[in-house]
């Protein structure tokens, strides 16, 4: 019997016996290759191959492949790494070097499945800019992440990082970039196109949504991975609810190793049939994949293509509070609505300046709901892995979200003490209760939400004060990691000018009180009139 490696296969060879027939065939995921005429087994299964054939011949070869999938089976879990990124406009912390290493010596093939706020989106930057001869590359990513996309790269990357974002569903030609950005709901209308483009790397962030292998934009989006040497697929939830949904991902970055996912299936997901009743009368057997099973030894199958590092595990290194300004696209008929409301606002203020705080809430609002569709969708992608506060202020957002999430629980200024406590009583301790929606000035103080490490804000108040206070319901004694303040701001609208006023506004406050900003600052206005003269300098085009 001999054994050589293929890629992440091994090609075993043995003259025809019952008896080792019988063996080989209880191995998941071996295939009869008969060009070759010859069993192929994932290198992942060595060991159960070594224990069936304690005889078997291996060439050299094989243990090169085992000790490359040791080291990064080893990589995997590491939080720390000598590596070094040039040209990289960043500080790498100790466990992103460690998933950069993990990624090069993947060869760019792999899921990067760390847990949420850990930075996956900077690792595969710093992957492409270690890199700058793969191009061009493709990032797909849900819609309310693709400004998100074009920033980080133009705020990390020094190298071939032109990028361009694809829209709409009746492409005509592609733009010259390094690196083109799309979302997934158009991949399938750009893929012919993309196609054609001799793609290096593609990144797939939220890489979860391509769980279902019947949906188009899954087969978009393998028809495009088949073709490129390079993938990496982002998410800090590679597995939703079972273990089925595994298989995708790891059969688009690892074909070889994980090439059938009815063999997978059998082994990992306690495969069986079933008799169900079919319309108009009658029976048929079906499969159900829905079940798990073996899963320590699916969990060590993983480890050589997939990095995930939690926070628990990285605590340390991560500051205790994070601010993320999360950009939101709006379409261009919420462009349309809210440039009209902005020049109805301007004209009111240069006649009459008292008017400057009645205008500046009207736009507040107009921005609020241009985004909300596209915050909504966010949100949504958000809870299905963490749980998350979401902070606004006016009635109709509050309402807007509890209509859109069903499961919510709410604290405004119509809840009442009992309701108050027992909203927050679920939240804390109902692991399917994901979303918290409160008011800021109903909410912002006076609540313990530490179940949830992460806060979003879709509205502000005119005092950093404030939004500190309702940062600080997660972030306070019980919480057990970092806490992250993501804010959902509309692009182009006054969204930027109340959050680029009271950060700075913070800086003053933060070296009065603390003397831990460096910044020598000098301010004569207050926040209103920061926003204010922002505002007026702003162009309604």
């Amino acid at each position: 019997m001999n054994v050589t490696a293929q890629g992440s296969t091994l090609l075993v060879k043995f003259p025809y016996n019952p008896e080792h027939v019988t063996r080989i065939k209880s191995i998941p995921g071996r295939q009869w290759n008969s060009g070759k005429k010859a069993w192929t087994v994932p290198i992942v299964q060595y060991d159960k191959l070594v224990e069936l054939f304690p005889w078997l011949v291996t060439d050299e070869s094989v243990e090169q492949v085992r000790s490359a999938r040791q080291e990064r089976a080893e990589l995997s879990i590491q939080t720390s790494a000598d590596f070094d990124v040039p040209g990289l406009k960043a500080e790498l912390m100790p466990f992103q070097r460690a998933g950069v290493k993990f990624i090069e010596t993947a060869d760019g093939r792999c899921v990067v499945a760390d847990e949420m706020g850990l930075g996956k989106t900077l690792q595969s930057l710093a992957y492409l800019q270690l890199h700058p001869e793969l191009r061009p590359a493709l990032v797909v990513c849900p819609a309310s992440l693709k400004l998100n996309w074009e920033r980080e790269i133009a705020k990390w990357m020094t190298s071939n990082s032109r990028t361009a974002i694809l829209s709409g569903t009746k492409p005509k030609a592609l733009p010259d970039a390094d690196i083109l950005i799309c979302n997934y709901d158009i991949l399938h209308a750009w893929q012919p196109l993309l196609s054609t483009a001799g793609l290096q790397v593609i990144i797939c962030d939220e890489a979860h949504y391509l769980k279902e292998a019947k949906a188009r934009r899954t087969a978009a989006a393998k028809l495009l991975i088949k073709q490129a040497s390079h993938v990496l697929l982002l998410t800090g939830t590679p597995v939703l609810n079972r273990p089925k949904e595994l298989f995708p991902l790891l059969n688009m970055v690892a074909p070889d190793a994980w090439p059938n996912f009815f063999q997978f299936a059998k082994r990992y997901c306690n495969a069986r049939q079933e008799t169900i009743w079919v319309r108009g009368g009658g029976t048929k057997l079906v499969w159900n994949f829905d079940g798990a099973s073996n899963l320590a030894e699916l969990h060590g199958a993983v480890q050589p293509f997939m990095v995930r590092r939690l926070k628990a595990d990285v605590l340390k290194e991560l500051p205790a509070k994070r601010r993320v300004v999360v950009p939101i696209e709006l379409t261009p008929s919420a462009q349309k609505q809210y440039r009209s409301v902005l020049a109805e606002s301007q004209a009111a203020i240069r006649a009459d300046e008292s008017n400057a705080l009645a205008q500046l809430e009207a736009l507040k609002q107009a921005a609020v709901a241009a985004k909300l569709p596209a915050a909504i969708d966010w949100i949504r992608d958000f809870i299905e892995s963490e749980k998350l506060i979401v902070f606004g202020i006016h009635k109709s957002v509050v309402d807007a979200l509890l209509e859109a999430f069903l499961a919510a629980v709410k604290v405004d200024g119509t809840t009442s003490q009992n309701q108050r406590q027992a909203a927050v009583d679920k939240f804390q301790s109902d692991p399917d209760c994901r979303l918290f929606v409160g008011n800021i000035q109903a909410a912002g103080v006076g609540l313990t939400l530490t179940a949830a490490s992460n806060v979003a804000f879709l509205e502000y108040p005119w005092t950093p004060a404030l939004v500190q206070q309702a940062e600080d319901r997660a972030h306070r004694i019980g919480q057990q990691g970092s806490v992250t303040a993501w804010n959902l701001l509309a692009e182009g609208t006054i969204d930027e000018d109340i959050f680029e006023t009271l950060e700075a506004k913070r800086i003053v406050v933060d070296i009065v009180t603390d003397g831990s900003a460096e910044s020598d600052l000098v301010f004569d206005r207050d926040v209103l009139a920061d926003v204010t003269k922002l505002t007026m300098e702003r162009k309604a085009k």
